[in-house]
Parts: C-alpha cells; structure tokens; sequence
C-alpha cells in the first residue's frame, strides 16, 4: 500500500493562507470599530480575557501599568514577581487574546456575559504626565518630537512644555502617540458601547469597583505600580498658562465634553 502524504510546505502555505483569510476578515469587520485609528492600534490597545469574559480598551497614563499588573495575575491565577516592569506591556508577554482572535466582532461585542471597561483621565494631567515622563525623561517620544520641531534627535536643547503642546497639536489623531491620543479616539468610544468607564481621578475606588466586577482578589492581586507616577496633578500651575490650557482644551474638546471634564484648570 502506498502512503501518500501532504508535503510539509504544502502544509505551512494551507495555513498561512487560512490565517490571512481570517485576518483579512478581522480588517473588515474592525473598520466597523476604529475611528480615526489605525487597525493595529486597535489589536495594540485593546485587552480580551478568556478566563473572565472582559474587554479592557486601553489608554495610557491612566493607571493602566497598575490595571494590567493586577489583570495579568489574575488571569494567571498566581502573583508574579515581574522582573522587569515594562513585560506588562509587551502584548508577547502576557495572557490575553487579541482583539483579531476573538471571532466575530459584533457578536462578541454584543455577548451579554461579556464585560467592558476603560479608564480616562482629565486631559491637563494627562498630557502634563506625558511630558514629564516621556519628553523630560528622554525616552523615544521625546527624538520625535525633536523631529518635529526641526531640531537633531541627539540635540541637547530641552523641548519646554509649551512647544510639546504645539507640536501634539499638530498631529491628527490617528498618528498621534497613543500616550497622548485624543482618549475619545483611543479607547474607540464611537463604537464600543462600554458597561464602565472609570476615572484616574478616583482610580482605586473605580478600580475595585471593575474587580469585584470580574470576582478579582484586590487584596490578593491588588498593588499599586508608580514607575511611571509624574504628580502632575500638583504641578498643573507651574506648567500651565492660560493660553496653554486654551491650546489644549481646543485640541481635546471632545474628550473634555464627553467624559464629563471641566475647561477650567482647578
């Protein structure tokens, strides 16, 4: 009897060609739920729990190293001693499906089982922490926006908070920075009709109130992460002008109106 078999490059083409049809399908249906964002932001930011049936929409500086620290050990079922903090951010590293493996994207957007949430803070703060972490820190943020302001990656002149204003004001929002993307746009409210949104500003009362949720141990997988805290609440004076703040709230209008966020700066 003669056996015949399926050459291994056979193989491999049959399902490479079986996931591009089904990530071509996941492109088709994702554009129902981005708007003004890029399809691999929406995989990049967007958090899916097999294990406890939630959807975490993600917008940094807002507590999420603390939200994902908690979220991964509970998912893993375990605390985990993070050698290295920023692993949490790595999609690589940690236990949650992509957006693009969940299937149908209206079916599993209208689960009733299913639990979504996200977390906004006030755009002043928000944006103040961007600069002093990301731009005064010298981390890869701050070589773009030199770029941008026509000056050497490499130079050594400080960007003042003022011209990182001008330059974020600059950018449309779908190639701005997701750390400082409009938070409307980032955590895709448009179309993602969410059971809780919940704010920085009372950041451990709301996060509790999503783990008891999810039936999480806070006290078990509960602490707090501050390597990237920047106190911006309490220098809001010192770096903002009232022609800053009007700067701002003109480019983060929508945010500030649709999260319930005052113009004025107290």
């Amino acid at each position: 009897m003669t056996l015949c078999h399926t050459p291994i490059i056979n193989q491999t083409n049959t399902w490479m060609s079986g996931w591009t049809d089904r990530y071509t399908i996941f492109e088709k249906q994702a554009l129902n739920y981005v708007d003004q964002v890029k399809i691999n932001d929406f995989e990049h930011s967007t958090y899916c729990s097999f294990h406890k049936n939630y959807f975490y929409g993600e917008s940094p500086k807002t507590g999420c190293s603390t939200i994902k620290r908690v979220l991964i050990q509970a998912e893993m079922g375990k605390r985990i001693d993070f050698e290295h903090s920023n692993y949490i951010h790595y999609r690589e590293f940690n236990p949650f499906l992509k957006i693009s493996q969940v299937g149908n994207l209206e079916e599993y957007f209208q689960r009733e089982d299913l639990f979504k949430f996200c977390f906004v803070r006030n755009p002043y703060t928000r944006l103040l922490s961007c600069y002093l972490d990301k731009i005064q820190k010298d981390q890869f943020q701050n070589r773009q926006i030199k770029i941008q302001l026509g000056r050497r990656p490499d130079s050594q002149k400080e960007i003042t908070f003022n011209e990182f204003v001008d330059s974020v004001i600059k950018q449309p929002v779908m190639f701005m920075d997701q750390h400082w993307r409009t938070q409307y746009y980032q955590t895709f409210q448009s179309n993602i009709d969410y059971d809780f949104i919940g704010k920085f500003e009372n950041f451990e009362e709301d996060l509790f109130f999503v783990l008891d949720q999810l039936a999480i141990n806070r006290e078990k997988y509960y602490d707090v992460s501050n390597e990237h805290a920047t106190n911006a609440d309490e220098l809001i004076q010192k770096y903002y002008t009232k022609d800053i703040a009007e700067k701002v709230y003109r480019k983060y209008e929508i945010d500030f109106e649709y999260f319930g966020y005052q113009k004025s700066l107290t």
